[in-house]
Order: structure tokens, then sequence, then C-alpha cells
């Protein structure tokens, strides 16, 4: 369903701004007609799984409540990620039009290979929270290790996809030569870090599954300050959007570093009952799990 609203998304905004030629408007347009759309599969999908197993429609208070409490420390730790991206794009912006320009084609390309990485850290949220409850712990750790088996080599293939493609799709955003450049510079760099990122998406999945999301918020504030001061450090000495990105290696570097730590101890496997008033517990993990799916990344 997700793969089928973003499809209709490109095509509405295809069409929204070229043939009727909207503009800007249009793809704002399109985004807000596929959101209401999926919201609507979405709720019918919902009704017709309640319908089945006669589960009640009414809202449960219990049951929102320790939504709520789940929620706060992922909360905290995505728009700690949000920071870092709008810092980015603030000390970009700050270098010229066609800096930012090379920067918001580069940070959606990144998002969308995010996703794609993605697809293992929800995947392994699930598996995790289902070990964990069922109380298997060696079980969570031997997935823990096969999700990030294949995280790693995710990120290689994906690293490998954009060094050999980046020259056929550059040319697809822009015509302008400088823009391209800096894209070109910029997308090598990216692709450096994507082996990185991808065991930190996966990593970061496998924790929140295990309903370990205070850890994540503490560590979150810890790795997107050492962001800030790499990317404002970067800016300072004037290196460019070359040196922002050099920031991100550190930000992903760091991230790896704080969940790779926190991985190799046992404080994050609570198998049966929960955390209590510590956090999410695993009986809760799955609804932990739902809420971190539509905040991933990058």
């Amino acid at each position: 369903m997700a793969a089928t609203g973003a499809g209709m998304n490109v095509v509405l905004n295809l069409l929204l701004v070229y043939p009727v030629g909207m503009g800007i408007a249009g793809s704002a347009t399109g985004t807000v007609l596929t959101q209401y759309g999926m919201a609507i599969a979405y709720a019918v999908v919902v009704y017709k799984a309640a319908r089945r197993y006669g589960a009640p429609l009414k809202p449960d208070r219990e049951g929102i409540k320790q939504a709520a409490t789940a929620s706060i420390p992922l909360l905290i730790r995505t728009i700690l990620l949000r920071v870092a991206l709008l810092a980015g794009t603030i000390l970009a912006a700050r270098y010229g039009t066609e800096a930012l320009a090379a920067q918001q084609v580069a940070w959606s390309l990144w998002g969308f290979l995010g996703l794609v990485l993605d697809a293992l850290a929800i995947a392994g949220q699930a598996w995790i929270s289902q070990l964990l409850g069922a109380s298997d712990a060696s079980g969570a750790r031997r997935a823990t290790r096969r999700t990030m088996e294949w995280g790693v080599v995710g990120g290689v293939v994906l690293a490998l996809v954009v060094l050999a493609t980046r020259q056929l799709f550059i040319p697809l955003f822009t015509d302008d030569h400088t823009v391209r450049a800096l894209l070109g510079d910029v997308l090598l760099l990216e692709a450096l870090f994507l082996p990185i990122a991808a065991p930190v998406f996966v990593l970061d999945g496998l924790l929140i599954g295990a309903g370990d999301g205070r850890y994540l918020a503490w560590a979150g504030i810890a790795t997107t300050s050492a962001y800030l001061v790499a990317a404002l450090g970067s800016y300072h000495l004037r290196q460019g959007l070359n040196g922002l990105w050099w920031a991100l290696g550190v930000f992903m570097l760091a991230r790896l570093i704080a969940l790779g730590v926190r991985i190799r101890t046992d404080r994050w496997i609570v198998t049966g009952a929960g955390r209590g008033a510590s956090g999410a517990g695993t009986e809760d993990a799955t609804a932990t799990a739902e809420i971190a799916a539509v905040t991933q990344t990058p």
C-alpha cells in the first residue's frame, strides 16, 4: 500500500505540475491528495480487520495512553533527526542557490535510499519485538546478527549503485553545470557513507522493536550534538557543501558507535514483562514499532 501511495504521488505531481501547469502548488496538491487517499485506504483496512476479529472500533483509552507514553522518547529522537536535517539545509543555503539546490537533491536521494534500508529496519522491529515478547533472548541475538548482516550488504550494494549511476541520473535534476558538479562530489561522499548508515538504520529499528526508546533519545542528543559541532565547524572553516557532508559522516559514525555499544550489551534485551516506567515494554513493542515506522531515517 505504501508503494502504491508513493507511485500515485509521483503520477499526480507530474500531472499537476506539467500538463495542468500548477507549478509548485501542483506538487503540494498532489501530495495532499495522496495522503488523504492513503489515510482512507488504511482506515478501510483497519475497519475490515476489526470486523473480522470482532475488535471494538471504540478508542481504547488505556491503549492510547500506552502508545503515547511509548512514543515520547521516539518523538525526541525524531525531532533531533529533523534538527540535523534542518541545520544542514540552513548552512547549505548560506553557500548560495546552487549549493542549496544540490543539497536538496542529495538529501532527497539520501532519504530515498534510507527508506529502502528501512525495509530491513522495520522488519527487524517486528521480529525483535516478537522474539523478546516470547522470552527468546537467544533468538533475538541471532535475529540481530542476521539483520545486521543484511543491512551491511544492502548498504554496500546501494553505494555501488550510486557510484555506477550518478552521472546518468544527475542530469535529470538540473541543467545547471555548477549544481551538477556539486552533486557529483556530494554523491561520492553519500556512497562512501552508505555502508556506515545502513547498519545504523538497522540498529535503530532493532532497538525500537525492543522498546529501548529512552536510550535512543539520549543517544540522539549526543550524536546530534556531535553533528552540529562538526557542521558548524565546517561552515566556519568555509569547507563548502562537501564539508557539510563530511559532518554527516561524523553523525553516522557517532550513531553507529552509540547504537553498536548498546546492542553489544544485554541491557536492551528485556523479555516477557516490559520495562515498566522506564520506557516502552516488550508487551508494547509492536505498537512502538508501528509508531516508529513513520518516523524512521535519516
